[in-house]
């Protein structure tokens, strides 16, 4: 495959295991016995670690300084429509799921903020991608990277490894 691979989920992606029990029931017109038959679908966690190619730093958040790198965290990455998604990482008590987003010039997770918290993950190779906001910050910047200091921000470019990501197990 020659050129960018833009990826998009092809199934939700849900925190913890998800277990579907469906029954359905037959009868027997013969001795007129029901046969009930129980089918159980567990659909596994699939959360993912995203690591700066540059920093090898996980990309993660905490709840006081919400625009720093700091800790490995797993994230959610769920399709919201073409070429979109959103990436989400569960904080606990009391704030539990939060989204990445940006809003004016800075990069941080929040509770859903509309356009600014969608994103469009391009594949690089060897599980590397670029992660591009679906709206301009304002300073006309889309790419997520991570500077020096381990600081999350949005750039113009995804030239340098400092906006690139490794996201292990996204297929």
């Amino acid at each position: 495959m020659t050129g960018p691979m833009f990826w998009a989920a092809s199934r939700l992606l849900l925190p913890g295991t998800t277990t579907t029990t469906t029954t359905t029931t037959t009868t027997n017109n013969n001795n007129n016995n029901n046969n009930n038959n129980n089918n159980t679908t567990t659909i596994p966690n699939v959360m993912y670690t995203i690591t700066n190619v540059a920093m090898q730093r996980s990309l993660a958040f905490n709840a006081t300084q919400s625009n720093y790198s700091c800790a490995t965290v797993r994230w959610r990455i769920q399709d919201v429509g073409v070429s979109s998604v959103t990436l989400a990482t569960e904080m606990g008590e009391p704030l539990r799921w939060r989204f990445l987003g940006h809003i004016g010039g800075r990069v941080w997770v929040a509770g859903f903020g509309g356009d600014s918290f969608t994103w469009r993950l391009t594949g690089v190779g060897n599980e590397t991608y670029t992660i591009r906001s679906n709206v301009m910050d304002d300073f006309r910047n889309t790419h997520l990277a991570l500077d020096q200091t381990g600081m999350v921000l949005l750039q113009d470019s995804p030239d340098s490894d400092h906006a690139m990501w490794i996201i292990p197990g996204l297929a």
